[in-house]
């Protein structure tokens, strides 16, 4: 699941396209939340991670600088390792329930490109 962290200029929803594009090559529309998460990494490495549920709109799937390797999964599984428990969590918990999660508004983001 691409991912990282949000440079201070930005709003959560333009890094997450900025950072889908770095990752994956892919522009995308992000449709809503479907979870929020926080991650205990370390006693002085806590994240909070928001969940979003996007549409590809277009660009070529490309593996970033910093990845190896990009592949698709089925929702269904079985799913590769992956860095958080809680990723596959989410996954697993939309397959089942399909529920599309809370809207984004994308008046509210900083960038242009939301």
């Amino acid at each position: 699941m691409p991912g990282g962290f949000i440079e201070f200029d930005e709003d959560f929803l333009s890094a997450a396209h900025r950072e889908i594009m770095e990752e994956t090559g892919l522009s995308v529309e992000i449709q809503s939340i479907l979870s929020v998460i926080s991650n205990f990494l370390k006693p002085d490495l806590h994240t909070l991670v928001i969940v979003l549920l996007a549409t590809i709109l277009g660009g070529d799937l490309s593996p970033g600088d910093d990845i190896v390797e990009l592949a698709w999964f089925p929702p269904s599984g079985p799913f590769p390792d992956m860095a958080f428990p809680a990723d596959t969590h989410v996954i697993e918990r939309y397959h089942k329930t399909r529920i599309a999660g809370a809207p984004i508004d994308p008046r509210f983001a900083i960038s242009k490109n939301t």
